[in-house]
């Protein structure tokens, strides 16, 4: 069964989105996956240093769009050893598609390839 058929299958047991973004995160690590997100993708930053291990949790989502299902979560972080910061992770079809960060809100970054 294909996500989009298992979101149609939730929605229609009053499952809602929320609690299909509460569970993808307790099933997938959230806070964990986004420090590795975040640290691999600072190696390309120019001036600030991610202090490792800092990622937590706010808040996630879960909605179908034309192009897929769509996860999107946002953690707190800090860099230079604890300024705040926000990082906004978007993924389709359960795969990683781009991280967002507070001071270019407006930029997806794919991060590296692996």
């Amino acid at each position: 069964m294909s996500k989009k058929a298992l979101f149609i299958a939730f929605s229609l047991m009053g499952i809602s989105p929320l609690t299909l973004a509460e569970n993808f995160c307790s099933k997938y690590d959230c806070e964990r996956f986004a420090d590795q997100i975040i640290e691999d993708d600072s190696r390309s930053w120019f001036f600030n240093r991610y202090d490792r291990g800092s990622a937590e949790l706010v808040r996630n989502s879960v909605w179908e769009s034309p192009s897929g299902l769509k996860t999107k979560y946002r953690v707190n972080y800090t860099y230079n050893g604890g300024i705040r910061g926000w990082a906004e992770l978007e993924l389709r079809d359960g795969e990683f598609y781009c991280i967002r960060y507070h001071d270019f809100p407006n930029d997806c970054r794919t991060g590296p390839k692996r």
